[in-house]
């Protein structure tokens, strides 16, 4: 709920905005560092709604990372640097090169700042158009091994 609020004012007030300033903006009112926040629009972006039954019903995994005030708690941090990241990457480490490379590109994760597609395109010498047909792909992938996940293995 709070990153849907989140990203709702970002785009009202910088439409058509590209993601490195999302998340940037998505930094200061979350209260989040880039890595975080990156992350956590990964996990929003890429519609990991399966992870959302341990938040309850009013929450997402994102609103997770946020205690009630909008900031980091303790119980946050962990889920942060913990098991969300690493089901993350491990989730990332079995999609095929190039899905696992545009994603990572996109969404600022594992350090890289997030890039538009143009710039990812660029990065890895592809069409806006091709990376946006691996973007898809990759997201859909993900779902797909989520699901393949059994009870032990989430979070």
């Amino acid at each position: 709920i709070k990153m849907h609020k989140a990203l709702k004012k970002i785009e009202s007030e910088f439409p058509g905005a590209p993601e490195s300033l999302v998340v940037e903006k998505l930094s200061v009112i979350l209260g989040m560092n880039i890595s975080e926040s990156a992350t956590a629009l990964a996990l929003y972006r890429f519609g990991v709604n399966s992870l959302d039954g341990i938040a309850g019903e009013d929450r997402s995994v994102a609103d997770l990372l946020l205690d009630s005030e909008g900031s980091r708690d303790s119980n946050s941090i962990r889920l942060t640097r913990g098991d969300s990241n690493e089901i993350l990457y491990l989730m990332l480490d079995r999609l095929p090169t190039r899905e696992k490379e545009v994603l990572m590109l996109r969404y600022g994760l594992n350090g890289n700042i997030p890039h538009t597609l143009e710039e990812a395109g660029a990065v890895l010498d592809l069409s806006r158009e091709r990376v946006r047909q691996l973007q898809v792909r990759g997201t859909k992938l993900l779902g797909e091994i989520f699901s393949e996940l059994g009870p032990d293995q989430r979070p």
